[in-house]
């Protein structure tokens, strides 16, 4: 599922099976993510993304997106208290109910500090991504984390393929676009 958050907390895309329709519906409402909100409502975004999730709840994965602060109200001390109930509350819950936190950090103004809590205390994994061409390395770092591939290393320029493989992804990346 895919949740939204700022002041409120809304489901953009709800928990199910990832297949060619949940895909077509996830590709089409991503177009309505915007990053207009005033607040940082971290702690109701993993709460609710919480509520919902597969029966297997070991195996169950939250990866966060966030360029913010945990910021709820323009009193300071309001945002502070909830800082402390994600850490004293929130992270402890989440742990005891089998989840696996993935932050990604998307700018210097979010809580980096909050968001390696949250992955350590959680056995998730925690990256930043300060500009556009980090954030798709950053984003599959984090969700290879919560759904671990097989991987190939590349060697000479050459990867092989076992012949019992009948199909396969290649997803690269380079520094120089040219190469």
């Amino acid at each position: 599922g895919v949740w939204t958050f700022g002041k409120e907390v809304n489901m953009l895309v709800p928990f199910g099976e990832v297949n060619s329709q949940w895909r077509e519906m996830a590709t089409e409402r991503a177009k309505k993510i915007n990053s207009v909100g005033l607040y940082t409502n971290i702690g109701g975004a993993l709460e609710k993304a919480s509520q919902i999730s597969p029966t297997s709840k070991k195996n169950a994965h939250i990866i966060l997106l966030t360029d913010g602060m945990v910021d709820i109200d323009k009193d300071p001390s309001v945002n502070e208290k909830e800082w402390r109930r994600i850490v004293d509350e929130i992270i402890p819950m989440l742990k005891e109910q089998g989840f696996s936190v993935h932050t990604v950090a998307l700018s210097d103004n979010a809580d980096t500090h909050l968001m390696n809590k949250l992955s350590l205390a959680t056995d998730g994994h925690a990256g930043v991504a300060k500009t556009a061409e980090e954030l798709m390395p950053a984003f599959l770092k984090a969700f290879d984390a919560a759904s671990p591939s097989q991987q190939l290393p590349i060697a000479g320029n050459r990867f092989v393929v076992d012949s019992s493989v009948e199909e396969f992804t290649a997803l690269m990346f380079r520094d120089n676009p040219s190469d």
